[in-house]
């Protein structure tokens, strides 16, 4: 495994665990109101 690499998966780590967070704290929104607010189809 690279440095490279290495960084890599702290960082994946770091953005799932603080989604985790954000999940865990209600800091979340419904894909459809998403969808919405970019104009994608549902």
């Amino acid at each position: 495994m690279s440095w490279d690499d290495l960084m890599h998966e702290i960082y994946v780590r770091q953005s799932i665990e603080a989604g985790l967070n954000d999940s865990g704290a209600g800091r979340v929104k419904d894909v459809a109101e998403v969808r919405s607010k970019f104009g994608l189809e549902s």
